[in-house]
């Protein structure tokens, strides 16, 4: 942005910026971490370029706009110290960051200002594919994808997704990356259908990690393997004494041209071919759909 002061290490590859602007290169061997200095021999100072590639062990300071005067006099050779830190919360209790924005709930309400957070009307007001995280006043942790840009979903507006968040039972919930990088994942399972078709490459993500039920038991899904397009489907999961799995035990997804509900219905969407997945007791289960 404007008027800013920018520290990127090397994880980040390279420094960007609009001109004017002005990038330090300098040697930074030791750990960056969310609080303390960053000292470092200066090796290199380059302006009015767009982007520095930052190498192995090294670390740039950004400056732009009128910041870029208080580079003025310093030069290759010249000892760097920089001082990093944060303000609003207490560093010590943070476990784990994931960048998001804007708010959508806080205190169990609607708190949407997506203007005040630099977020534009178009991003805002258009249904798109949408990813939020939330949590309830007793801990729970919400994770919610809504699917978009396909005939099954259109998307959701930021003002939709908060009423979603709050029905679902948030006291306080974020956006995240939303449109083809919505993408829910459950013990190797795609949950929902993102709107590229397949997952997207993505520089980050949330992650739950902890053990899955496990069984020895054989299952294999029940069901039509051919269905009429326009028509609903139910399927069940069976294990080997023929014995049907209970539907809280089961998680759903397809692929293709059908898409499924956590209840075991799936909808057609034309003719063509549907894959089901079920994900239960920590194995995914596959079937075929035909649909005429």
């Amino acid at each position: 942005g404007d008027d800013s002061v920018v520290l990127q290490t090397a994880s980040a590859g390279y420094a960007i910026a609009k001109s004017p602007a002005t990038h330090i290169l300098f040697e930074a061997n030791q750990k960056l971490g969310p609080i303390g200095l960053v000292r470092g021999k200066i090796i290199g100072i380059v302006r009015e370029k767009p982007f520095v590639v930052i190498g192995p062990g090294q670390a740039v300071l950004t400056l732009t706009g009128k910041r870029t005067e208080r580079a003025k006099d310093l030069k290759v050779g010249d000892e760097l110290t920089a001082s990093v830190g944060v303000e609003g919360f207490d560093w010590n209790k943070v476990d784990n960051v994931v960048g998001g924005g804007p708010l959508l709930v806080k205190n169990g309400v609607v708190s949407l200002n997506p203007l005040k957070e630099k977020f534009g009307d178009a991003f805002s007001n258009a249904r798109h594919p949408r990813t939020a995280i939330g949590a309830s006043k007793d801990g729970d942790i919400y994770m919610v994808v809504v699917d978009g840009r396909q005939a099954m979903s259109r998307g959701a507006t930021l003002a939709e997704l908060a009423e979603i968040m709050v029905q679902v039972g948030c006291d306080k919930a974020i956006n995240l990356d939303g449109g083809g990088s919505s993408t829910l994942v459950i013990g190797g399972l795609v949950l929902n259908r993102p709107s590229d078709g397949v997952e997207r490459a993505v520089a980050n993500g949330v992650l739950l990690s902890g053990e899955l039920p496990s069984s020895d038991v054989q299952m294999v899904l029940k069901g039509s393997k051919t269905v009429e397009a326009g028509k609903n489907s139910v399927y069940t999961v069976v294990d080997e004494t023929g014995q049907t799995v209970a539907d809280g035990e089961v998680l759903w997804a397809a692929t293709g041209n059908g898409w499924i509900d956590q209840s075991g219905t799936l909808r057609t969407l034309k003719a063509g071919k549907c894959t089901v997945r079920a994900l239960v007791r920590g194995k995914i289960v596959v079937g075929e759909v035909t649909i005429e």
